[in-house]
C-alpha cells in the first residue's frame, strides 16, 4: 500500500476518533482545507482557522461515524479522492451527511497539503440553518457557517 493512501486512510481514522488534534496531525504546515461548493461561499481555512472552526463545532455532533464508500489514488497527479458519508446525534436530531474530499499530498505522501471537500449543499444549508436558530435561541454561540436558516 503506498504512503498516500495510507495516510488517506488515517486521515478517515481520525476523523473517526473524533479527536481534532489527530485530524490535524495528517496536514502539513501549510494546508488549506475548501469547501465546495463555490455557491456556499465557505472561506479557505489554514490549519489554526480549521482548528477554531472544527474544534468549535465537534462538541456539538455525538457519535460521529464516518464511513468510506470508494477511495480513488491518483499517483501522477499525487491525490486521493475519498467518497465518504458520516452520521451523528445532536441536540436537533440526526445528522448525515454525504461528502467527496479531494486530498493533495506533499511529495512523500505522509502529510497532506490542500482539501478539497464537496459537501451535500442543500443538506448542508438545511442542517446547519437549523443548528445556527436553535443555539441563537439557546444563547449558545458556536463557530457555524453562515448559512441561510434553512431552505
Amino acid at each position: 500500500m503506498s504512503k498516500r493512501r495510507e495516510t488517506a486512510i488515517e486521515v478517515m481514522d481520525a476523523f473517526k476518533a473524533w479527536d481534532i488534534d489527530r485530524i490535524i496531525a495528517y496536514r502539513a504546515e501549510n494546508c488549506t482545507q475548501q469547501v465546495v461548493p463555490k455557491s456556499l461561499d465557505r472561506p479557505a481555512m489554514d490549519n489554526a482557522a480549521f482548528r477554531q472552526y472544527f474544534g468549535g463545532i465537534m462538541p456539538l455532533f455525538k457519535n460521529f461515524t464516518p464511513t468510506t464508500h470508494q477511495l480513488i489514488e491518483d499517483e501522477k497527479a499525487n491525490t486521493v479522492v475519498i467518497w465518504c458519508s458520516s452520521t451523528a446525534d445532536t441536540v436537533i436530531g440526526p445528522y448525515g451527511n454525504e461528502y467527496v474530499l479531494l486530498l493533495h499530498f506533499n511529495e512523500t505522501g505522509d502529510k497532506v497539503e490542500k482539501i478539497v471537500e464537496y459537501v451535500d449543499t442543500e443538506y448542508s444549508k438545511s442542517f446547519f440553518g437549523r443548528l445556527r436558530t436553535y443555539l441563537e435561541e439557546q444563547k449558545v454561540q458556536a463557530p457555524l457557517p453562515k448559512y441561510e436558516r434553512g431552505l
